[in-house]
């Protein structure tokens, strides 16, 4: 594998541009940005974002979802491989990058309860329950919406804090 220097000069002509470093710092924790958000914001400066990345039984790649990430899932609405160029990006989703740390699991819990025009006091009815209820509605939601399409296959810990796998654990 040797990096491409072509792609490192056209990220550098896009941070050339104010308003390309405005995206990224928008898109990062507390308007810092992140890498992530780099990476992200220079795909949709240089490519087409389609909806979401599709696969069929096999694992093979089919192609991405006509339309944004938010579009039609039926299987006749494919971007086959053979539409897509080297211009073209699919959405990927959640299957693959599933964040893990609780103001994320905010973040997603309060985006079911917008999208359902619920308000919060509803949204109580179910936690009150135990926060169990109104998380296992947000992940019935994000698979419905087809955020989530499968278990999670990556799993996400943001932040620079140490990952669980780095902490030590006493034995009892």
């Amino acid at each position: 594998l040797r990096p491409n220097p072509r792609v490192l000069d056209s990220i550098n002509d896009s941070l050339a541009r104010a308003e390309f470093r405005w995206a990224v710092e928008a898109l990062g924790l507390f308007r810092m940005p992140t890498f992530q958000g780099l990476v992200d914001q220079f795909l949709l400066d240089k490519s087409r974002r389609h909806g979401f990345a599709s696969w069929d039984a096999s694992g093979r790649f089919k192609g991405c979802v006509r339309g944004g990430a938010t579009g039609p899932h039926d299987p006749g609405s494919i971007m086959g491989e053979a539409e897509l160029h080297g211009t073209d990006h699919c959405f990927l989703p959640l299957d693959y990058n599933f964040y893990v740390d609780v103001p994320h699991l905010m973040q997603a819990t309060f985006n079911f309860v917008e999208s359902q025009g619920a308000a919060w006091e509803e949204a109580e009815t179910l936690r009150s329950n135990g926060k169990g209820h109104l998380l296992n509605a947000t992940i019935r939601w994000l698979r419905e919406v087809g955020m989530l399409r499968d278990k999670p296959k990556i799993i996400h810990f943001p932040g620079t804090l140490r990952k669980p796998w780095q902490r030590w654990a006493s034995i009892a």
